[in-house]
């Protein structure tokens, strides 16, 4: 309701007439999905975090661009989300964890065998890595997919989000993200060809 109360506010003007065919459209939309949801009460709770993610997303398309596609490989590797990114390895590996504590309350919650960072072996996080592709997340932060050096066999994605408040970084998301099981060998071959022939640059320590 407080979505309502705000937008009458934001209207009520001599424009308002003007809104009043989108507030239609909106108090329809709101109208069948509570229909839809007290029809089928399981399915209120994934509905909810449904319009919570969309509401999420479209305030982070308002906001400036964290990577806009111009940076120099140097700006990139030293943007600070993805520096953030073996911050967080170092905190998992060293036991604090810093950095990765939202990461860490997700493996908590639920098992999984394609997310969190007790998905393999801690060489990986040992291992310097490089960035096969970075980009903004539409949630929020920026999504980066990275290959570790020493052990090429995989991509994984990193996400890091920029908290509110003190403005710190913290680890959201870490996956596996790649190749296939059937394709794995093929890139292996081809990113210690690249990394031995020194076609690709390291990102960080």
């Amino acid at each position: 309701m407080k979505i309502f109360t705000d937008i009458i506010k934001k209207f009520r003007s001599s424009i308002f007439a003007e809104y009043v065919p989108m507030l239609l459209v909106i108090l329809a939309f709101f109208a069948i999905t509570f229909f839809i949801t007290d029809r089928n009460p399981l399915n209120k709770g994934e509905l909810s975090k449904i319009k919570i993610a969309e509401v999420i997303r479209k305030l982070e398309a308002e906001e400036p661009p964290r990577i806009t596609g111009n940076e120099t490989d140097e700006e990139t590797r030293n943007n600070p989300y993805i520096k953030h990114i073996r911050t967080a390895l170092n905190g998992y590996l060293d036991g604090s964890n810093t950095g990765a504590e939202e990461v860490i309350a997700l493996e908590e919650a639920g098992n999984s065998d394609e997310c969190g960072l007790d998905i393999v072996d801690k060489l990986y996080y040992k291992s310097k890595f490089f960035l096969y592709s970075v980009a903004d997340n539409d949630y929020g932060g920026v999504q980066a997919y990275i290959v570790f050096v020493d052990k090429p066999d995989r991509i994984f994605w990193a996400w890091v989000y920029k908290l509110g408040g003190d403005g710190k970084y913290s680890l959201r998301g870490f996956c596996k993200s790649g190749p296939p099981d059937e394709l794995r060998e093929k890139f292996t071959q081809t990113m210690v060809s690249l990394i031995e022939r020194g076609e690709i640059k390291f990102s960080l320590f």
